[in-house]
């Protein structure tokens, strides 16, 4: 039979994202995740703010009710299944699905959305899957208050038509490749307030706070990826 066996650890602290250390330490007390974090010289030696929202993150972990915990476990099996599965080719990911005990113990809808999802995926261009990829490690890099922001900006951001989206991506371009103490500089200049409206501006600053080394906001309960 065919099995999608989870990853297997690579020891403490060895997760590179923000949240593979949450999966590391989430069934550990607060106390004892604390503890292997002081001890930890990996975690030690990763830069203050890079610290602060690994504890935001289990701070987040430690909030959730029992239910919402099964949940976000529940989605991570789905997701790690969905990215093992997509580099296959279409007859394999069925042949897989096929002869996979796990996936053929999940119920009916469950096994409904995974072959949506692979469909959507095989459908998409090379450039497009990259792209899919490369926001898929942003969000995961992301804090839980830069993940609500993205939550409530995207659904704006859509309501765009297609002109102005790729005008304001155009612009968020370049101020994902400015130094962080230059991009407050770019925001302000006349040549965005020429291009866009306010609103448009205010989408492009709120994007700006998804960039690595934006300040981040005090924690918020949400997922940890946004819902499809």
């Amino acid at each position: 039979m065919s099995r999608l066996k989870p990853a297997g650890r690579r020891g403490w602290g060895q997760g590179r994202q923000p949240f593979g250390w949450v999966r590391f330490l989430r069934d550990l007390s607060p106390e004892q995740q604390e503890r292997v974090l002081a001890n930890n010289g990996r975690f030690r030696r990763l830069p203050t703010e890079r610290q602060q929202m690994i504890r935001e993150r289990l701070q987040w972990w430690n909030s959730l009710t029992p239910e919402r915990r099964e949940h976000i476990r529940r989605r991570e099996v789905d997701l790690l299944t969905l990215g093992r599965l997509r580099d296959l080719s279409p007859q394999e990911q069925e042949r897989v699905l096929a002869n996979n005990e796990l996936f053929q113990r999940w119920p009916p809808q469950r096994q409904q959305r995974m072959r949506e999802r692979l469909y959507q995926w095989n459908a998409l261009t090379p450039e497009r899957r990259e792209r899919m990829r490369q926001r898929e490690a942003m969000l995961r890099s992301l804090s839980p208050a830069q993940r609500q922001e993205a939550r409530e900006v995207f659904p704006q951001w859509q309501r765009l038509p297609p002109e102005r989206r790729q005008s304001l991506m155009g612009a968020f371009r370049q101020l994902r490749d400015l130094p962080p103490e230059e991009r407050q500089q770019f925001l302000t200049s006349a040549d965005i307030e020429k291009r866009f409206t306010p609103e448009e501006r205010d989408l492009l600053v709120r994007f700006g706070h998804l960039l690595p080394g934006q300040p981040s906001g005090p924690p918020v309960e949400t997922l940890p990826a946004p819902e499809h």
